[in-house]
C-alpha cells in the first residue's frame, strides 16, 4: 500500500499519542483500532517495522486457571490491515512451554477468534470463525468451517516466550475489507505449565470461556485508515500539535483525535486496569489508590459505559476471590449479588445478566436456579440472554415427563428413542472445544453397561471434525451430529441453553434428571436397580 508523506505523518503521529500515553489493554475495553499496513509484513515470527504503528493491546483478562505472574503468562497482540490481509502479531510471555495433548487448548497455544460480517450471532454462523496455533506445532485449526486456505503464520521461540505472526486473507473470511469496517474479535493465550490439562487462559475481551460456542461475545475491532473513510485519497496536513490535525478542503476530515480530558480518563482507566491486573495475579498493589480510582472511573462520563462496567465487575470479582471462608453457596449468593448490582448500575452491558443466567444453570439448588431465570424474564436482560432463561425452564419442566425425539445420525439414519425403551439412556450434548466434559461422561461407557445406552449430541459446525474425535475418545459410541449448535432443531427439542448438558432417562422413557453431572454415576446406577436391570 502506497501513502504520501503526509498521511504517513499523520499515521506517526496517531501512534506517537496512543503509545506515548499507554500501552492499551482494551482501547474503550473491547473496541480495538486495526491499522491500514504501510507495506506488508514478512510472516516469519518477527516484528518487521511495519508494525511501529499498530497498537499495543493486552490479553491479559484471566476466565480460568491461575497465573502466578507475568512471566508465567501474559500476552500482547498487535493487528494490521489491507485490502487483502488481515494481519496479527501475538507476542506471548511464558516460561515453561508445553506440547503434549491432543487438542491444542490443553497446550500452550493462542486462539483468534472472528465475526467477519458482525453479526454478533449466539452461535457460530457462516462468517464466525475460531482459529487456533500451538506453540511448536506446524499446522493450523479452524474449528468452525475449516477455513485455512491462504491462511499464513510463523512462530519464532525467545527465551522465556514466543511469538506468532499471522496472515488470514479477507477472501477466506469472505468479506471485502474497507475502512471504516467493524468485526467481532477476541484473542486467548491458553498456558500450560506441566502436560495434562491447561492451567490457566487470559482473553483480549471476554470475561468468560464460552466465545467457542457463542460469537456475540467477541469485542469489536474497527477497519481504521489515519486520514478519514473508504477509499481517501487526499493529502492530510499535520501540525506539531497531535490534537490538531486538519484536512485539506478536498478532502475527507479525519478522525477527531481525543481531547486532553479524555486522554485523562483513559490514562485513569488504565492505571485502574494495571492495578486490579496484578493483584488478580497475586501481585502487591496499592490498595487505597485503586479503590479511590474505582470510584473515579465509575463516575466518568468521558469512558463508555462498558470502561466503567468492566472495572467494576472486576474489582466486585476480586473482593469475592479474596473473601476468605466462602462455601459454593455463599459464593454463589455472593456472585448473584454482584450481577444484580451491575446489572442496576449498567442495564445495557449483556454480561452480568449472561452471568446471572450461568449462575441459575450452574445452581445445586434448582428451585434457586428457576427463580433466578423468572427474575430474568421480567428484567430488561437482552433477547439470547431470555432465551437461555426460557429454556432452562422448559428443560426443568421436562424431568418426571416422558420423551420421545426422533434424531438422526451423520448418515441421516433416524433414531427414535422410544426404541430404547427398556434400557436407561443417558443423552449428553457437547462440542469439540468441551472436550473435558465429553471425555469424563465418555469414560462412563465402561460402567453402563449393556442395559445402559449412552447417546451424543455434538453441536459442532465441522461435524467430520466432531466425527474423528469421538473415534479417538469413545469409538463405537452413538453419536448424533446437529451443526446448528444451540440454534439448531434438535437443540429447540431438548431446550438447550448450554453446553455440555446432561439428560438421564429411565427405562420406561421417563425423563428423570438434566444437567446432572457429579450425581450421575450414582443416578445411573439406581435407574438400573429401578429397572430391574441389575
Amino acid at each position: 500500500m502506497q501513502m504520501n508523506q503526509k498521511n504517513k505523518m499523520s499515521k506517526g503521529i496517531l501512534g506517537l499519542w496512543v503509545t506515548s500515553l499507554l500501552v492499551i489493554s482494551g482501547w474503550a475495553a473491547g473496541l480495538s483500532f486495526i491499522i491500514d499496513s504501510d507495506g506488508v509484513p514478512n510472516i516469519d515470527g518477527v516484528a518487521d517495522a511495519v508494525y511501529e504503528d499498530a497498537i499495543t493491546y493486552n490479553i491479559s483478562n484471566l476466565v480460568t486457571g491461575t497465573v502466578s505472574s507475568s512471566s508465567d503468562l501474559s500476552a500482547t497482540y498487535k493487528a494490521l490491515w489491507d485490502t487483502n490481509y488481515l494481519y496479527f502479531l501475538i507476542e506471548v510471555s511464558d516460561e515453561a512451554a508445553s506440547n503434549d495433548s491432543a487438542d491444542t487448548w490443553n497446550d500452550d497455544s493462542i486462539e483468534i477468534y472472528l465475526d467477519a460480517d458482525y453479526s454478533q450471532l449466539t452461535s457460530y454462523g457462516p462468517k464466525d470463525y475460531l482459529y487456533a496455533w500451538r506453540w511448536g506445532d506446524t499446522t493450523i485449526s479452524e474449528l468452525a468451517h475449516g477455513a485455512t486456505a491462504g491462511v499464513e503464520f510463523a512462530s519464532t521461540e525467545q527465551i522465556g516466550g514466543y511469538t506468532f505472526e499471522i496472515k488470514i486473507p479477507w477472501d477466506t473470511l469472505e468479506v471485502t475489507a474497507v475502512s471504516g469496517m467493524l468485526i467481532g474479535l477476541d484473542i486467548h493465550v491458553n498456558d500450560d505449565d506441566d502436560g495434562g490439562l491447561p492451567d490457566g487462559k487470559l482473553t483480549w475481551h471476554t470475561l468468560t470461556n464460552e466465545s467457542g460456542f457463542n460469537p456475540s461475545l467477541f469485542g469489536t475491532a474497527e477497519l481504521y485508515r489515519v486520514g478519514g473513510g473508504n477509499g481517501f485519497t487526499g493529502t492530510v496536513e499535520v501540525s506539531s500539535d497531535p490534537t490538531s490535525v486538519e484536512a485539506s478542503s478536498e478532502t475527507e476530515t479525519v478522525k477527531d483525535l481525543p481531547t486532553a480530558a479524555e486522554l485523562a480518563s483513559k490514562a485513569t482507566h488504565e492505571e485502574t486496569l494495571s492495578l486490579l491486573t496484578a493483584l488478580e495475579k497475586g501481585q502487591s498493589a496499592d490498595r487505597s489508590r485503586l479503590s479511590a480510582l474505582v470510584e473515579e472511573v465509575r463516575q466518568d462520563p468521558n469512558l463508555s459505559e462498558h470502561d466503567r462496567f468492566v472495572i467494576a465487575s472486576r474489582v466486585g470479582g476480586l473482593d469475592i476471590k479474596e473473601t476468605p471462608g466462602l462455601t459454593r453457596a455463599t459464593r454463589f449468593a455472593a456472585y448473584e449479588e454482584l450481577a444484580k448490582t451491575l446489572m442496576a448500575e449498567f442495564p445495557d452491558q449483556v454480561e452480568p445478566y449472561e452471568s446471572l443466567l450461568a449462575l441459575a444453570n450452574d445452581h445445586d439448588d434448582s428451585v434457586k436456579g428457576e427463580q433466578l431465570a423468572r427474575q430474568l424474564l421480567s428484567s430488561v436482560a437482552p433477547a439470547s440472554v431470555k432465551n437461555g432463561a426460557q429454556r432452562l425452564l422448559n428443560r426443568k419442566a421436562m424431568v418426571d415427563n416422558p420423551i420421545d425425539l426422533s434424531l438422526q445420525d451423520s448418515e441421516g439414519v433416524t433414531l427414535n428413542l422410544s426404541e430404547l425403551q427398556g434400557k436407561v439412556v443417558v443423552l449428553y450434548a457437547w462440542t469439540a472445544l468441551g472436550e473435558n466434559s465429553h471425555l469424563w461422561v465418555s469414560r462412563l461407557l465402561e460402567k453402563g453397561g449393556e442395559n445402559v445406552v449412552f447417546v451424543g449430541l455434538n453441536l459442532d459446525a465441522d461435524t467430520q471434525a466432531a466425527q474423528t474425535k469421538i473415534n479417538c475418545l469413545a469409538p463405537g459410541s452413538l453419536q448424533l451430529y446437529d451443526p446448528g449448535g444451540l440454534n439448531g432443531a434438535l437443540a429447540s427439542q431438548l431446550n438447550l441453553g448450554r453446553v455440555p448438558s446432561v439428560y438421564l432417562i429411565d427405562h420406561s422413557g421417563i425423563v428423570r434428571a438434566v444437567d446432572v453431572w457429579k450425581e450421575l454415576p450414582e443416578k445411573l446406577t439406581q435407574l438400573v436397580k429401578e429397572g430391574g436391570q441389575s
